[in-house]
């Protein structure tokens, strides 16, 4: 690998700790070259997302490293087709977004963030999962000839059945974006099983008695 030690520029020493600092503390790997293309910062998930230890990639090219990452043309501002690339670095694909920082209309600096797509997908994956989960469950609390009532663990009103609207004579739209406390009353409930379920966190039996 090539490796050059110029000027530092705006990479002295304040800026690289100041910038190390906050770099070290981001979910995404980020690699900083000079104007040449050489290395000089490269955070802790860089180097856990592409195997590669801080030590040995600094002030090395920073394409002969990453060959696969295509080289910026112009005045910096786009890649060959554009800023943000996917490459396939260490088994992982890693969703590549290029910055450049400049002075004086030209380039200083060359960042270069990293996300490893394949935490993406399984986030998604995990969430339409929980969609359908929580779809599924709807529709059989809809269906039930029971009076369902959901809300979470502070008693605020989250969902209620056709069958509980039927039976209590309570409508969805006088229910939501309340608290079970503002229904209790000689009017709308006289009771509520609701914060006593949650102070036992237990399954609790108890006459309803509303309107």
């Amino acid at each position: 690998m090539t490796e050059n030690n110029t000027n530092p520029g705006i990479f002295d020493t304040e800026f690289t700790e100041i910038f190390k600092g906050i770099f070290d503390h981001t979910p995404n790997g980020i690699v900083v070259a000079d104007k040449d293309c050489y290395i000089k910062l490269f955070n802790t998930t860089a180097e856990k997302l592409t195997g590669m230890k801080v030590e040995d990639v600094m002030d090395s090219y920073f394409h002969d490293v990453f060959p696969q990452i295509p080289q910026l043309k112009g005045n910096g501002n786009v890649l060959l087709n554009e800023n943000t690339t996917v490459v396939l670095i260490n088994g992982k694909e890693l969703h590549t977004k290029i910055f450049t920082i400049k002075e004086q209309d030209e380039i200083a600096a060359v960042i270069y963030i990293m996300q490893d797509l394949s935490e993406i997908i399984q986030l998604t994956m995990e969430l339409e999962k929980s969609k359908q989960v929580i779809q599924e469950l709807a529709d059989i609390i809809e269906s039930s000839f029971d009076g369902v009532l959901v809300t979470d663990g502070s008693g605020n009103f989250l969902m209620a059945n056709k069958s509980y609207e039927r039976i209590t004579g309570i409508g969805k739209d006088e229910l939501v974006g309340r608290n079970m406390k503002e229904l209790i009353n000689p009017v709308w409930m006289k009771n509520s099983v609701v914060f006593l379920a949650i102070k036992e966190q237990t399954s609790i039996s108890l006459p309803h008695t509303t309107r």
